[in-house]
């Protein structure tokens, strides 16, 4: 049986597919009423990437609630 886990602003997460966590972590910072998307504060060592990102909630894991 699954269950499925609904995401919460404050909860950490990672993208699905990264096992090496190339792209790091990241905290949910609000979630859009499409329901689809999130804003994420991402933290990485990517110096020329805008650290706060719109990412689909299916490409995200959820590594830590909030």
């Amino acid at each position: 049986m699954l269950l499925k886990y609904e995401m919460k602003v404050g909860d950490l997460v990672k993208l699905i597919n990264d096992p090496e966590w190339l792209f790091g972590y990241g905290v949910v910072l609000k979630l859009l009423s499409c329901g689809e998307y999130a804003i994420v504060r991402w933290f990485d060592d990517w110096q020329n990437s805008d650290p706060i990102d719109v990412d689909s909630i299916a490409s995200l894991v959820v590594i830590s609630e909030s």
